[in-house]
């Protein structure tokens, strides 16, 4: 089985040494790919130290490989997989192993933890711990260990210290930092409510939203597909309204059905989500179509002259205010017919580059969309992050939503929030909830029902008053609905709603004389429709 697993460990890296040789000037035999990221052993690497060594190459090879191909995007992450393969390499070591990954074994393991508890503080010991179970699943998973390494867990009493405070952390109601504060809700509720402008507070807003909807991780969020809206009759004839999510924790798609008086919420945030990344998306998929699409589409050749008519046909809204100098240049350049259609094509691949495997997500953005100063530029895209959404509550960041919003909360001290409290107070409240554990981890996207427990923080009146006080009352102040129910009536009147946006969103770039007639016509029939439906 060692030969097995040795050959598919060799056949990943492989692979991924192969990916890498497409991105231009970039060398995997270097000892430092970049932004921190290096490959050198030791527990705590300094990198003024003239004498380091790198790790052993079987070991480095894999270690470059799994972060190319699971976290080279996301440097928090990478530097936590680069200390976790600096620790197994000494691991092995002393477990006096053979120095390669696929000698990872139980003892080896527990080496590891050995080493942490002894180089490490307590927060980052269970970090490593689950840093060590993620690698292991995924290289069982792919055959390069034994499935029985993912039976492996470590025993906490053997540290008593540790033990008791993690145990406070995840099961004491007393711990606040894992609860958000209700008056962030209220806050990030009334931007919502409020039909915010800033692309920003748009953004955020609405990702805060989704998050309150249904239990769910940001990284979740972030690959929510633009078809993710899912409505179908139960089995007593009843519409229902949930999101389509890919679960990251091995759960695959499943659909996270929302709570009735959150749906209002939910539809409200996915339009809104829609309306702001859609030229990241035409972009996207542009750019997956290839060249020969773009004549198609167009009914043009190469070098016909692209119009900006042509633009508004394969999707563009150009008529922003947040729009790059760069963008604005280009576009007079297209007023004038100086720009062909093949020339549009080379613009905009050149433009996105490393964008060939970006599907176009609900979230995906054009680049400096959300920076209000150096304006989007609408013929990128990037693929959705979410770093953009954390940034904006960061406390060091002077203009975060807080500091922004601050009209919502004159008098108040500086909120603190992390999208992951949203997760923890849902789970709580279906902890005592009909559902089943089952149903719990289904609907939270885990895979075991274990895991339940870790998000159960609430005495039962504590939860019944947050439960009434934020999944009954009315964060939508622009759709009065009764707290008891959603029925058929409300999930009609918000589809409405939305094709009439719709509506107003393609006539945006007509006529400014016809736009005003047809806006006034629409209004005139939305007041019609909703008076007989209300």
């Amino acid at each position: 089985m060692k030969e097995i697993h040795d050959k598919m460990i060799n056949n990943f890296i492989i692979a991924n040494k192969a990916h890498a040789k497409n991105f231009g000037n970039f060398e995997w035999d270097n000892s430092s790919w970049g932004g921190g990221i290096t490959f050198f052993s030791g527990i705590k690497v300094r990198m003024g130290n003239k004498n380091k060594k790198l790790m052993n190459y079987n070991i480095v090879e894999f270690a470059k490989a799994y972060v190319w191909h699971e976290c080279f995007h996301d440097l928090s992450v990478a530097f936590r997989v680069l200390r976790l393969f600096r620790i197994l390499e000494i691991a092995i070591v002393k477990a006096n192993k053979e120095v390669k990954v696929s000698s990872i074994d139980h003892k080896v393991l527990d080496e590891v933890m050995t080493i942490v508890q002894e180089n490490f503080a307590i927060s980052t010991f269970y970090k490593i711990y689950l840093d060590i179970r993620v690698l292991c699943s995924f290289m069982s998973k792919n055959e390069m260990l034994p499935a029985s390494i993912t039976r492996w867990s470590y025993s906490f009493k053997a540290y008593d210290a540790y033990t008791n405070s993690t145990m406070d952390s995840m099961g004491n109601l007393s711990n606040q930092k894992k609860l958000p504060d209700e008056k962030a809700i209220d806050f990030i509720g009334k931007i919502f409510s409020s039909n915010p402008v800033n692309e920003r507070d748009i953004f955020t807003s609405s990702i805060f939203a989704l998050l309150l909807c249904a239990p769910s991780r940001i990284s979740e969020i972030m690959l929510l597909e633009e078809d993710c809206e899912v409505i179908v009759k139960d089995s007593n004839g009843i519409s229902r309204y949930g999101l389509r999510f890919h679960s990251l924790k091995g759960f695959g798609y499943n659909t996270k059905w929302i709570p009735d008086c959150m749906v209002p919420v939910a539809s409200k945030a996915i339009m809104r989500l829609k309306k702001l990344t859609r030229n990241a998306r035409v972009v996207s998929r542009l750019i997956r179509a290839g060249e020969n699409n773009l004549y198609e589409s167009l009914n043009r050749s190469a070098f016909d002259c692209l119009t900006i008519e042509d633009l508004h046909k394969l999707g563009f809204v150009i008529n922003q205010l947040n729009i790059s100098q760069e963008n604005l240049k280009f576009l007079s350049k297209i007023k004038h017919g100086t720009v062909s259609v093949k020339a549009f094509w080379i613009y905009i691949e050149r433009k996105n580059v490393n964008s060939e495997n970006i599907n176009a997500n609900l979230c995906s953005i054009n680049h400096n969309l959300l920076d209000s100063i150096k304006g989007a530029d609408i013929f990128t895209t990037i693929k959705a992050s979410s770093k953009y959404f954390r940034a904006d509550f960061r406390t060091d960041n002077m203009n975060n939503i807080f500091h922004r919003n601050i009209h919502f909360n004159c008098d108040g001290p500086v909120l603190i929030f992390r999208s992951h409290q949203i997760r923890h107070l849902l789970n709580t409240i279906a902890q005592r909830s009909v559902l089943s554990e089952i149903q719990i981890a289904q609907w939270s996207g885990r895979r075991s029902v274990k895991q339940n427990s870790v998000y159960d923080h609430m005495s039962h009146n504590e939860l019944s008053e947050l439960s009434r006080k934020l999944l009954n009352r009315n964060t939508y102040e622009e759709t009065k609905i009764s707290a008891s129910s959603f029925n058929e009536q409300s999930i009609i009147m918000n589809l409405i709603k939305d094709k009439f946006e719709k509506l107003e969103l393609k006539i945006q770039n007509s006529d400014p004389v016809r736009r005003k007639y047809i806006l006034e016509k629409i209004k005139e029939l939305r007041l019609k429709v909703e008076s007989i439906l209300m």
